[in-house]
């Protein structure tokens, strides 16, 4: 998910938007399994509705914000807790 959401604001979309969309479209197609299809909801398809891209100014701010993990983990913390027997 986190894949989809970050390559769609990569190419310009409106994540919650796009994410709707993908949900009502795809599966109302039973051609899935057809290549050009399923190239249609791709996020740099020419296909994406205008409501699911962002204008101008909403491209800049996104570019603007900074990615923050899902979860923050410090690594040393796992591995301080860890017993090999």
């Amino acid at each position: 998910l986190y894949s989809i959401v970050t390559t769609a604001k990569g190419n310009g979309l409106k994540t919650y938007e796009y994410l709707e969309w993908l949900l009502t479209e795809m599966p109302a197609r039973a051609d899935l399994c057809n290549k050009a299809v399923l190239s249609r909801f791709l996020p740099w398809s020419e296909a994406i509705p205008d409501s699911c891209k962002m204008d101008a100014a909403e491209k800049a701010a996104s570019d603007q914000m900074v990615d923050r993990p899902i979860i923050d983990i410090n690594p040393e913390m796992l591995d301080s807790h860890v017993t090999v027997s």
